[in-house]
């Protein structure tokens, strides 16, 4: 829901910077992962996640195309169902929530479908930091060859 909730800005929110970040987030999309690997990986073990679940899940809550989808999906929603939920007493979060996530079931199911994908044929980053020592001993005292 993090990238709903950029996109959801990004598209319907007015913010300064908005058109500076939007830029960043399209350079982004042309920046390949292996260049920022290594320091995605030193930022990791500062935090203390190596050899966690979190240091796989949490690079991958949110990502540049998935925030771009979003936004593109959410700039298609007319205007006029935001004036009239704000007309109702309805405020920034429950627009996104009632409003905006209940219409975006397909951009839902695409994200999350591409995020699925993604993360089934991601190798490194898993092999990087789930490095349990252990796993990599080889045990040469029982003669099996």
């Amino acid at each position: 829901m993090i990238n709903g909730m950029a996109g959801f800005a990004f598209a319907k929110l007015q913010f300064t910077g908005k058109k500076v970040l939007f830029g960043i987030l399209l350079a982004l999309l042309i920046v390949p992962f292996e260049t920022i690997l290594i320091s995605q990986f030193r930022i990791i073990h500062k935090i203390g996640l190596v050899d966690t679940r979190l240091a796989v899940i949490l690079p991958a809550l949110a990502g540049a195309f998935n925030i771009y989808l979003f936004r593109n999906f959410f700039m298609a929603i007319p205007e006029e169902m935001i004036e009239s939920a704000k007309l109702n007493g309805a405020n920034t979060w429950q627009i996104f929530w009632r409003i905006m996530i209940p219409m975006s079931k397909p951009a839902v199911a695409t994200v999350g479908t591409l995020a699925f994908i993604g993360s089934w044929n991601d190798y490194i980053w898993p092999l990087m930091v789930l490095t349990d020592k252990c796993s990599f001993k080889i045990k040469f005292d029982q003669k099996s060859y």
